[in-house]
């Protein structure tokens, strides 16, 4: 027993070092990716789809078919974000600010973009059971209503 004690120890470190270094990879990835735009994501995603050798065409057209509807959700909620934030520059140009009025808005975006980040992780849930295998499809929802659960 006493000779696995450090085998485990030692596992658990290298667990926890593989951890830092795949974030260290996603971080990476992120900071040089070419996309910076709601279009941009969407040609990426498009060709990540058309170029994939392990999904059937059904899978690819359910996957586009998903994808198509969060984008229209997608915009319909940037267009009433877009419009709360609009009001609220108006309010704060005008020479009485009324606080209420400020923090009522304020709630009103960020319930917006909490549906916005919902209708995200809600289609990539619906991703990863079409492209994962059964024991990710578990791993990935758990994961992602945890995330959300964190955003309430």
């Amino acid at each position: 027993m006493n000779s696995l004690l450090p085998l485990i120890i030692l596992a658990f470190i290298s667990i926890g070092c593989a951890s830092r270094q795949d974030k260290h990879e996603i971080k990476q990835k992120a900071k040089l990716s070419t996309v910076n735009g709601p279009q941009a994501l969407g040609a990426s995603i498009q060709n990540a789809i058309h170029s994939s050798k392990h999904l059937t065409g059904d899978q690819k057209k359910e996957l586009e078919g998903i994808i198509a509807l969060n984008k229209k959700t997608a915009e319909e909620l940037s267009a009433q974000s877009y419009k709360f934030r609009s009001v609220l520059i108006e309010e704060l140009f005008k020479n009485e600010l009324d606080g209420s009025r400020i923090r009522f808005i304020k709630k009103n975006i960020q319930q917006i973009e909490r549906k916005r980040l919902k209708n995200t992780f809600d289609t990539i849930e619906k991703i990863s059971k079409i492209v994962s295998d059964n024991s990710d499809k578990e791993n990935v929802s758990e994961a992602l209503k945890n995330f959300e659960r964190s955003f309430r």
